[in-house]
This record gives C-alpha cells, sequence and structure tokens, in this order.
C-alpha cells in the first residue's frame, strides 16, 4: 500500500469510527457528516471490506434518520456485493424491502418497487406480498401487516403525535392512493368504511397527500367529499437502470457538499 493510499485508508477508518460513535449517541447529523467525509478516500483504497463497512453504516444512518428510499437503494446495492455472505447478503434486501415499504409515495418508492418485484431473491420474503400490492395499486390487506411489522427495526415502529406508527401511516397511504385508481368520487365515510379508519383521517391522509403533490384532487370538506383526478400518463423508461443513475448521482452530490461544506450541510441538507 502506498504512502497516499495508507493515509486515506486510515482517515477513512477514523471517520467511519466517528460516525460510528455519532450514530450510537442517535447524533445522525455528526453521524452523516463524518460518512460522508469518509466516502471521499473510496477511490483511492482497495479494501473492499472497508468500502462495504462504508456503505452498511450509511445506509444505517439513512435508515435511521427516516430517509427510506435513499436507505432501500443502499441496501439493496449491498445485497449484490459478491463478497458478503449470504445471510448478509438476505439481510440487506430483506432490510431494502422493508425500508421501500416505509418510504414515502412517489417515483423514487414506486421504482424501487418495480426492481424488487422482479427480484427473485426477494420472493418468500416477509412482506413480499406488501410490495406486490403496492407495486400494482391495489389495496393491502390488514392482515399482511402483523409479521412484516415483526421484522421491523425498534426505531421503526416509533409511534406520531397521532398514535400511528410508520407503518401504519405507509400502508393508509398506499391504500388511499389505491382508492384514487378505483373512484373518480368518494366520501369520506365510504373511503373510511372502506378502510376501517375513522373518516376524519382520511381527511387529513388525503390532504397531506394531495398537499405534497402525492395525490392528484380535491377535498370538498362541506360535501365531506374527495375527487380524484386522473393520474397523468407517463412514457416508459427502464426504471432499473433509471432509479440506480439518478439515485447514485444524488447521493454523490449529496456526499460530495457534506464533506466539502459540512456546516451549510448540517443547516440546510437535512433539510431535503
Amino acid at each position: 500500500m502506498s504512502v497516499g493510499a495508507e493515509d486515506a485508508h486510515e482517515k477513512m477508518v477514523e471517520h467511519l469510527r466517528l460516525a460510528e460513535t455519532a450514530l450510537q449517541a442517535n447524533d445522525l447529523t455528526e453521524a452523516e457528516n463524518n460518512v460522508t467525509r469518509a466516502s471521499m478516500f473510496q477511490t483511492q483504497i482497495n479494501d473492499e471490506d472497508l468500502k462495504i463497512r462504508y456503505k452498511a453504516l450509511y445506509a444505517r444512518i439513512l435508515d435511521k434518520n427516516n430517509r427510506f428510499a435513499e436507505a432501500a437503494l443502499r441496501y439493496y446495492d449491498l445485497s449484490a456485493r459478491p463478497n458478503l455472505t449470504s445471510s448478509d447478503k438476505a439481510e440487506a434486501l430483506q432490510n431494502a424491502l422493508n425500508c421501500t415499504v416505509l418510504a414515502a409515495p412517489g417515483m423514487h418508492r414506486t421504482r424501487l418497487l418495480k426492481l424488487l418485484v422482479k427480484d427473485e431473491r426477494v420472493f418468500n420474503f416477509v412482506g413480499f406480498g406488501i410490495v406486490q400490492n403496492m407495486s400494482k395499486e391495489k389495496l393491502i390487506d390488514p392482515a399482511l401487516l402483523p409479521q412484516f411489522e415483526a421484522s421491523l427495526k425498534p426505531e421503526q415502529k416509533i409511534k406520531d403525535k397521532d398514535g400511528n406508527t410508520l407503518l401504519e401511516n405507509a400502508v393508509l397511504q398506499h391504500n388511499l392512493l389505491a382508492v384514487s385508481r378505483i373512484y373518480k368520487c368518494v366520501s369520506f365515510d365510504d373511503v373510511s368504511e372502506l378502510l376501517g379508519i375513522a373518516p376524519d383521517m382520511v381527511e387529513k391522509a388525503v390532504t397531506r397527500l394531495i398537499s405534497t403533490g402525492s395525490l392528484a384532487g380535491e377535498v370538498d370538506q362541506i360535501e365531506r367529499l374527495i375527487t380524484f383526478d386522473e393520474p397523468e400518463k407517463k412514457s416508459p423508461i427502464d426504471w432499473n437502470s433509471y432509479v440506480i443513475s439518478v439515485c447514485d448521482q444524488t447521493n454523490k452530490v449529496n456526499e460530495l457538499i457534506s464533506a466539502y461544506h459540512p456546516e451549510w450541510y448540517a443547516q440546510h441538507g437535512q433539510a431535503r
């Protein structure tokens, strides 16, 4: 190992150590700052085990920070690494599946779903039925949830101020999107009965989805009706290559910004 490579190796190890320590202390900002600094030395080292340590750590940081789509992509990348054991690959793949289910609705989750439903390795995994229904935009049967929830990490089971878990919110949002494929116009009460939730929760969730652009439609609070717009038709895209390309480029930009401007990134980077 050359002097330059040895120095890069030592710096990468040190930044990963600091990131791991920060993650254990639940200081996610410091953890991400250090892991992105570590990424700057990847091209200067040939230690594949260290590179995998970096990738796994970054995935865990994103996961714990509820940035599930980004975490899912990194876990999925890990699951294909040839120098991982079969059990480690399976764990990374299960983590990728779990994070995909928990991710916010949108094009990134859609593309991840398309990757997973075509991957024969996950056909017998816990939660594959949920992934299938999400990919096909079908309603998710609540009976599928208990076993899947048991596979989640403790921090993925936290509840929001309304007492709902991340999984419950993710499934509710998906089911509302599925309802929008069935109905053009529907009342709060009908959706409430269909999904087994309170009408007020229906209104709140639909309003949130519309405001974030995840759902096209309008809410009539007086008539208590939801009117869904027709989804836009998009030209076919090779999702497998596109998702990897776009997300990889985005991650690289984030890593460069964080490494060279950590203070700015700590203040502004988490808002994306």
